[in-house]
């Protein structure tokens, strides 16, 4: 697949649900203007879009959804981080719907003692789960065939770094150390990100 000529990515200053994108598209050899959104520009900018970021811009036609943002970019990577064998891209769609569904699924709203008891309801039901299904599945050694995937790095960012990060109240932040798998995992991506990813 060719790559497109000209890409903007725009998000806010943060890494959120725009930074797999935005590592996929510098490790993946493809140039793109990185556009960090500030607060007082987003009413207006929200008005002309009808929804939210991130949004992708390629060749003067936009596209939004953080996953489908974070496959294109995996696809056009050199070399590629979304697998081109059937099977393999049928796993990796499998994580980052795991993945979706991890984020989605945290319970939202109420008051805060609603909240609280809901989360924590959430962490030690359906969220454990959840990972117990991922470290089924990353700890896999025949998983992928190749090294890192674009699910790998959605895993990373889009789920553990958000919980280490706070932004789940009532989830500890070290969630993720109750699985060695997933420890294991985010070892491996922290040190191939740092080795390929030339900011």
């Amino acid at each position: 697949m060719a790559a497109a000529k000209d890409i903007t990515l725009t998000y806010w200053d943060l890494p959120g649900r725009a930074e797999v994108t935005r590592i996929a598209l510098r490790v993946g050899g493809n140039a793109f203007n990185d556009v960090r959104m500030k607060n007082e520009d987003w009413p207006a900018k929200r008005a002309q879009l009808g929804h939210g970021l991130p949004l992708l811009e390629i060749d003067g036609k936009e596209f939004s959804e953080s996953l489908a943002l974070a496959r294109y970019a995996g696809k056009i990577a050199n070399p590629p981080l979304y697998p081109k064998d059937d099977l393999e891209a049928l796993r990796c769609d499998e994580i980052m719907d795991i993945c979706q569904d991890i984020l989605g699924k945290c319970p939202q709203g109420g008051t805060e003692e609603e909240k609280k008891a809901a989360r924590e309801k959430y962490a030690a039901g359906a969220l454990k789960g959840f990972f117990d299904l991922l470290s089924k599945r990353l700890g896999a050694q025949d998983y992928f065939t190749e090294s890192i995937s674009i699910a790998d790095l959605v895993a990373q960012y889009a789920v553990f770094n958000l919980l280490r990060s706070g932004m789940f109240d009532f989830i500890p932040v070290d969630y993720v150390t109750g699985w060695p798998t997933l420890l294991a995992h985010e070892a491996r991506v922290a040190e191939w990100v740092k080795a390929n990813d030339k900011k």
